[in-house]
């Protein structure tokens, strides 16, 4: 039988499966629930009310820009910058420690988004609407120089280097909405985010079947996690009382661990963050 520290580390791990086991039921209602109010929406049309829920598909109809990095073309574009530097490990910890601050957050400021969707535009009224896109086209870039006019007040000599993390839409981009209407006039629709945590607000490149082809997909993943811990603390349970090898119990604690993290992390829709 397992003694000693090995033995407490079983049991460590054992409550941090516990513990994303709820986590990730939490979330799967979550995104269950954000999956079928989607679906609940309302086409977008002059006949609407202000408040009512909607989804249109369009053309995103905003003028070329470029990206502030990388200089991509695109119709609006948001980045974030993490500053790299090194400090050393509490104790009793030894080495070093990595840090990776966000120092900088930003986004195109032409707004509002203006969208086609014939026979109707749409005016998208959403104050920073980097945060609810989801798949964007996307470039990571690293550099031991601050590029960044706008970021040069936050620098510190402490900062060895620092990441980009640049997001952006093409020209024309094929985007599916969903948002409260806020607005009705002969021209245009205006549409925003709600005050009400229930109802979602969505931004997404790409068709309508992908969207909810990603949704059902994580809800799979995530179902699979939740099967599986259970499933792995019941392993780990009898791996305590059963097995003599502290190199094999260590193995399957690596194993249990990266098939967990995996499962958890893909069970996750990508909004920028």
């Amino acid at each position: 039988m397992v003694e000693g520290w090995l033995l407490y580390s079983q049991y460590g791990l054992i409550l941090i499966l516990l513990y994303y086991l709820v986590k990730g039921f939490l979330r799967r209602i979550k995104l269950k629930t954000f999956y079928r109010t989607l679906k609940k929406a309302r086409p977008v049309s002059q006949k609407c009310k202000e408040g009512d829920f909607v989804h249109f598909k369009g053309k995103l109809a905003m003028p070329e820009m470029k990206t502030p990095y990388s200089q991509n073309s695109c119709s609006y574009w948001g980045i974030i910058v993490r500053a790299v530097f090194q400090t050393k490990a509490k104790k009793p910890a030894k080495g070093m420690t990595t840090h990776r601050p966000v120092i900088y957050k930003s986004e195109s400021d032409q707004l509002p988004l203006m969208v086609s969707a014939k026979p109707n535009t749409i005016q998208i009224a959403i104050d920073k609407p980097l945060r609810f896109m989801v798949n964007m086209q996307t470039k990571e870039s690293t550099s031991s120089e601050l590029n960044i006019a706008e970021a040069q007040a936050v620098d510190k000599p402490k900062y060895t280097s620092y990441e980009y993390s640049e997001y952006w839409l093409p020209k024309n981009a094929v985007l599916n909405v969903w948002g409260v209407v806020s607005a009705i006039n002969d021209s245009c629709i205006s549409v925003s985010s709600s005050d009400k945590p229930k109802i979602p607000t969505l931004i997404y490149q790409g068709s309508l079947k992908e969207v909810f082809k990603k949704f059902k997909f994580r809800m799979l993943i995530l179902l699979l996690f939740i099967v599986y811990c259970p499933f792995t603390i019941y392993l780990l349970l009898n791996a305590i009382s059963s097995m003599k090898s502290e190199l094999g119990l260590i193995v399957l604690d690596l194993i249990a661990m990266t098939i967990g993290i995996v499962l958890y992390r893909v069970g996750k829709i990508d909004f920028v963050n």
